[in-house]
């Protein structure tokens, strides 16, 4: 995130590296990068691209709406969720 002149601690957003260490590698934010996810996913979420026709400055209104909201909607919790065992093959295990 430093090479994009972003500041690593500052999580107040959902950044994703698009092409991590490649020529073309590019950081997105916001709404650029759920866009770029939810199409990632393939099947009915890559309708989702339809929303980059909306301009940068709408989606990201949009974005801080639901970012702002999300606890009401969603709820919070202490801890993550742990995966059922027969999901598990579907997570990257990172050894410290």
């Amino acid at each position: 995130m430093t090479r994009h002149g972003v500041d690593p601690h500052d999580l107040n957003t959902v950044y994703l590296v698009k092409n991590y260490e490649r020529t073309d590698e590019a950081l997105l934010a916001r709404s650029d990068a759920i866009l770029y996810m939810l199409m990632q996913l393939g099947g009915l979420w890559s309708l989702a691209g339809i929303g980059r026709v909306l301009p940068r400055g709408f989606r990201d209104a949009v974005y801080k709406v639901v970012a702002r909201n999300r606890y009401r909607v969603f709820g919070k919790h202490e801890s993550c969720m742990l995966p059922e065992p027969k999901h598990r093959a579907k997570f990257l295990d990172v050894q410290g």
